[in-house]
């Protein structure tokens, strides 16, 4: 999981924000929110978390939020899997030039399976048929 102090930072030196009291002001929060969330003592909710991750730019951040937050480790790892899984689909969606190809390599990082098995199944239904 990347703490959320990391997001903080990126929207520091991206120029996103001067500092943290500037990253309170934009998110509609007080600085010793801020202050929490850089030290690990809490996490944004899920509002806040949705307006950090759209001023970044990260929809992972969303998932990374709730992680910070998760009440159990299974929930924690149900969280930072989601995060991991966003991170990858923007990345593919940069550099794919196919909405629906990245939708399907998408799915199948939910789903847990590799595009290569999935295309590999999809070549031998065809040359079955």
């Amino acid at each position: 999981m990347k703490p959320i102090r990391i997001y903080l930072d990126e929207a520091k030196e991206r120029g996103i924000a001067k500092n943290d009291s500037d990253i309170a002001r934009k998110l509609e929060v007080t600085p010793q929110a801020v202050s929490k969330w850089r030290k690990g003592d809490d996490a944004p909710a899920e509002d806040t978390a949705a307006r950090l991750a759209e001023m970044l730019g990260k929809p992972e951040v969303m998932a990374e939020c709730a992680a910070a937050r998760a009440k159990t480790p299974e929930g924690r790892r149900m969280w930072e899997r989601l995060a991991r899984i966003a991170a990858a689909a923007v990345v593919v969606a940069a550099v794919t030039p196919h909405e629906s190809y990245a939708a399907v390599k998408m799915q199948c990082a939910y789903k847990g399976l590799l595009f290569s098995e999935l295309t590999s199944r999809h070549k031998t239904s065809l040359s079955t048929s």
